[in-house]
């Protein structure tokens, strides 16, 4: 009796529980992260992924020539990328797919990684699986193609960690070959491998049931190895590099780095010690702080297992702290705590976190409290090791309402967790401090963005008599360098402020904006003005990414904004129009239809909410000319009661229907009433 307590219990079909459970768990995920994957787009940093996968003269090539980032060592990530974009192309649904597909995986490989280390208490092990699987901050990572770079990651750390565990059991030539190669597949996957060096030691020192000495010894001959292993990783980012962050990248270039092999070494230490005794830049005082909080919670997660008797108030407990971690990323949009920048940073994080609150709850249950103290400096090593150098964690309040408007869905059981609309909401360009409708006509020509607009600035535009002024943020995915490396433009520099830039502003809107964003049109002009109806995707094609000029997108010659797809997207500014001073919406656009020429049903959506929100009690219909030509649309606002009870208007959104091929939009008026 005394064996068969300890034991789970099957189910008549012979199901085990705990895999019951985390069957449930898988089906449930896969529902709430695809039921929109066939409406899936492009967002972002995804056209920097297909341009890389597109251009990349070999397989292999992804971090070792021009073709890949240069700050990075992920050749295995970057392979993966170049194999799905060979595989699928532009097909954005096949993309989200397959990495539904390797999340579930995850969840799948975590639950078996929680299984060794609590075999007689696997329901625990499904559980925290189910809430990994689950967590909101996902929304980034599985609504971004990009953002799969986490979860091919933890896919490959996961199948590590497994690998290590069978080797010590079976001690095979064929398992320790193994072993070898997901560890090698997890340290060139992401820098967030090499957490392994630490926390396989750890796991195994708490795991141990003999004595200390011989323990240790026995130890002593895996961990070896794979240091060694480990110290090869640092060397290669070293040589590859220039250093082990890799601040400022370089191509490899094996004839002059063989040179210099016997200083690589040295620049190691060198590397290592400056990041350790040199004071702490924001970015890492960031890092402590997710780790910090991965640590405060496995500490209440351990004290109040602790304090509490029975299997019924562990769950609640449990659950209680489930909810906290849940939350807690949405606290910075209420003013509490730090904000934390990008979800998508966050994925393996999430791992830390529910092994942190899966271990003492397994801990308590088994009656072996004393391994607790091992599992909580996981969730440390974790969120430090995922950030990576350069994330910054000041305060962000677009990522705060990304998590916020999450929550906020769920607050109001509507299942919509659309990963696709959130992602849209987090980082497209906006007017973050509104657009304001000066000047004598009393019109504003608006910024446009879309799901397909593959830069991210940030942006204040002010209508005044001498031009349109723009202050820009430099500091989103390094297409455009810092305001003081920028070369002035052709006016005069005594108009300039260090960060604002003016544009000649001209009646006909954007398509007469004469300079570009960065002043650097150099011989992309020419090219373009040939060229006029480039997609984004192929304006990647033209040359170097960081030359990206706002002309990319606006081609001189044509006008408007170039997109493809039928992904509705957002029209900004975040605008604090009045509605009452409002009549009238006026949108002029070139309409392709994928059907035959005729009429179809386009609809325009408004907010007043600081976070877009949008629903069908505010929206506008009208018919949309899919011919090609020029047409110019008015959307009698005025005449709408639900219009005329918004105190203001933030945001606005075009969605023109399913059968759109491609959009010019080449003007965006806002109508005040006539007076």
């Amino acid at each position: 009796m005394a064996e068969s307590k300890g034991k789970e219990r099957p189910f008549r079909l012979g199901i085990e529980a705990p895999w019951l459970l985390l069957l449930v768990f898988l089906v449930v995920a896969a529902i709430v992260w695809g039921h929109d994957l066939a409406g899936r787009a492009f967002l972002g940093d995804d056209y920097i992924y297909l341009y890389y996968a597109e251009n990349a003269p070999h397989w292999y090539a992804g971090n070792f020539c021009h073709w890949g980032p240069k700050n990075h060592l992920r050749p295995v990530t970057w392979f993966v990328v170049y194999l799905e974009y060979q595989l699928f192309g532009l097909n954005a649904p096949a993309h989200h797919a397959l990495h539904l597909l390797l999340h579930l995986a995850n969840g799948l490989l975590f639950f078996q990684v929680l299984a060794r280390l609590f075999p007689d208490r696997r329901s625990v092990a499904a559980l925290a699986a189910g809430l990994f699987l689950l967590h909101p901050l996902h929304a980034e990572p599985l609504g971004w193609v990009a953002g799969a770079v986490d979860i091919i990651a933890a896919f490959f750390i996961l199948a590590a960690l497994l690998a290590y565990f069978y080797a010590r059991a079976a001690a095979t030539r064929l398992s320790k070959s193994f072993l070898l190669a997901t560890l090698l597949l997890a340290l060139y996957a992401k820098e967030t491998g090499f957490a392994l060096m630490l926390l396989i030691p750890l796991l195994d020192l708490f795991r141990g049931r003999q004595k200390p000495e011989a323990r240790l010894k026995t130890d002593l001959r895996w961990w070896l190895p794979l240091w060694v292993i480990g110290i090869c990783y640092l060397l290669s980012r070293v040589l590859v590099l220039g250093g082990l962050a890799g601040p400022a990248g370089s191509p490899w270039r094996p004839g002059a780095e063989a040179r210099g092999l016997p200083l690589v070494f040295l620049a190691a230490i060198r590397q290592i010690v400056q990041y350790l005794f040199v004071p702490l830049p924001e970015a890492t005082t960031g890092q402590i702080q997710v780790g910090l909080i991965g640590l405060g919670i496995g500490m209440t997660a351990w004290l109040g297992l602790g304090l509490i008797r029975g299997r019924a108030a562990g769950l609640i407990f449990f659950g209680l702290l489930w909810m906290l971690i849940a939350v807690l990323p949405a606290l910075p949009a209420f003013g509490i705590g730090p904000d934390l920048e990008q979800s998508r940073y966050l994925y393996l994080p999430a791992l830390g976190f529910c092994l942190v609150i899966a271990s003492p709850a397994a801990a308590r249950v088994s009656q072996s409290s004393r391994r607790v103290f091992l599992y909580l400096p996981l969730s440390l090593l974790l969120a430090a090791e995922s950030f990576g150098a350069r994330q910054n964690l000041k305060p962000w309040q677009e990522s705060s309402r990304l998590v916020a408007g999450l929550f906020q869905q769920v607050r109001q059981f509507r299942p919509q967790w659309n990963p696709g609309d959130t992602a849209i909401f987090y980082d497209l360009p906006r007017f973050h401090r509104g657009a304001q409708v000066l000047g004598d006509d009393q019109t504003l020509t608006a910024a446009l963005s879309m799901t397909l607009f593959p830069l991210s600035l940030r942006q204040t535009t002010t209508r005044q008599a001498q031009g349109l002024r723009v202050p820009l943020e430099a500091r989103t995915y390094g297409f455009i360098s810092p305001a003081a490396e920028i070369p002035p433009p052709r006016w005069d520099p005594a108009r300039l402020d260090r960060d604002w830039f003016v544009y000649q502003y001209l009646p006909e809107g954007l398509q007469d904006i004469t300079e570009t964003i960065l002043g650097r049109l150099k011989e992309r002009q020419e090219l373009l003005a040939s060229a006029p109806a480039l997609t984004p995707l192929e304006l990647y094609r033209l040359g170097s990414v960081d030359l990206l000029t706002l002309h990319d997108l606006v081609p001189l010659s044509s006008g408007g904004l170039q997109i493809t797809g039928p992904q509705p997207f957002l029209i900004f500014p975040k605008s604090e129009v009045t509605a009452l001073a409002v009549d009238s919406l006026e949108i002029e656009m070139q309409v392709w239809g994928i059907s035959r020429p005729g009429p179809s049903w386009a609809m325009v959506y408004w907010s007043p909410e600081a976070t877009p929100r949008f629903s069908e009690a505010r929206r506008a219909s009208f018919p949309l000319f899919l011919d090609g030509a020029s047409h110019r649309y008015r959307l009698d606002l005025g005449g709408r009661p639900r219009w005329l009870e918004e105190k203001n208007v933030h945001w606005f959104r075009l969605d023109p229907g399913p059968n759109l091929a491609r959009i010019i939009l080449t003007r965006v008026r806002l109508i005040p009433y006539s007076r």
